[in-house]
């Protein structure tokens, strides 16, 4: 059996969303893959690594007990130790353990793990694979496991990889599609609107920039940061952010495409301090060369910023131009489907 979830890519809305504010958002095609089998073997073993039942629900229990303590404080170091493969792996195997009656006199169970996702680049990596696992887990156990289970589940496994996420990539990566997403603030629930995609959004490029050296929990924890000591400046960043999201999902749903609002997000995005150098001057080439380009994800400062989307009319001289600066990059369908079980 065969878990698999897509990862996403944020068109409009970053960082806005964690605040209440819309975003659009699309499922890519690239996907990861969690096989599930049984083993005479106790524990769960996956990759190298083998752990009990017991270890891999008490690793969550802690986690959960750590982010209590990190929601309290807002330092975002408290969450650090999970910010690796290795650590999802575990905290995702944990929570759905948690969920399931698994007992340690049964049988054991091996996953075998795969992505195209690249890791931190702002495709929702950690959702895909926390969704992927989950559903894994939970589907060994039962016969018909719901999406809203798999996306509760991802989206508490999310906080402890991200601090406060909006909820935007477990959601997008669970149900797939485009969607326009929105966080209710009051009492921190999701809603979501399928939108259909249609024209030259599915031509747009998506560019690596280089992997941020900060995680998406200190990014949003930066931001945070702004807000309080600056609170007139940065809400008025925060909601005109979550109006480009509001305008790109009305003129999808009446099946236009204006990439000048990647633009102005961009521009956003950078005045709220989230673009480092390198993102900066792959943009301001771009826009030079007479296309749009915006980070699509938390950012990053110091070294990358994840990946951009970007669009040109003339996709052959953007090829061109990606190939001579030796930047990689990608066209994706957008609009994937979302998690599933293959049997």
């Amino acid at each position: 059996m065969m878990s698999t979830a897509p990862g996403k890519l944020i068109l409009a809305g970053e960082h806005a969303v964690v605040y209440g504010e819309p975003a659009v958002v699309a499922a890519v095609q690239l996907r990861t893959e969690v096989g599930i089998n049984k083993s005479k073997v106790g524990g769960v073993g996956f990759e190298t690594n083998r752990y009990s039942v017991d270890e891999l629900r008490n690793y969550w229990i802690e986690a959960k007990s750590e982010w209590q303590e990190f929601d309290k404080t807002n330092n975002a170091q408290i969450l650090r130790k999970y910010h690796n493969k290795l650590a999802l792996i575990r905290l995702a195997v944990g929570a759905a353990l948690e969920r399931v009656r698994y007992d340690e006199g049964e049988n054991g169970l091996e996953l075998q793990l795969s992505t195209d996702l690249p890791i931190g680049a702002g495709l929702g990596s950690s959702a895909s694979l926390a969704a992927s696992i989950v559903g894994a887990i939970l589907s060994i156990k039962a016969e018909d496991v719901s999406a809203e289970l798999v996306n509760e589940l991802t989206y508490s496994l999310e906080r402890m990889m991200n601090g406060r996420p909006s909820g935007v990539d477990n959601t997008a990566v669970v149900y797939g599609g485009v969607m326009r997403f929105q966080k209710k603030m009051f009492d921190n629930t999701f809603e979501h609107k399928s939108l259909k995609l249609v024209g030259t959004i599915e031509e747009c490029f998506i560019v690596d920039t280089g992997k941020p050296e900060e995680s998406t929990a200190e990014m949003v924890a930066l931001v945070k940061e702004k807000i309080q000591n600056e609170p007139v400046k940065y809400k008025k960043i925060i909601k005109l952010v979550g109006e480009c999201a509001t305008e790109m999902g009305e003129k999808i749903e009446m099946g236009r495409f204006d990439p000048t609002i990647l633009s102005r997000n961009q521009r956003l995005l950078e005045q709220l301090g989230v673009v480092g150098n390198r993102a900066q001057r792959i943009v301001d080439q771009i826009e030079e060369m007479g296309g749009y380009a915006k980070v699509c994800g938390a950012g990053g400062v110091k070294g990358g910023s994840g990946v951009i989307v970007v669009y040109h009319e003339d996709a052959g001289k953007m090829r061109e131009w990606f190939k001579k600066n030796k930047l990689k990059y990608f066209q994706d369908h957008l609009g994937g489907e979302g998690w599933r079980i293959e049997k």
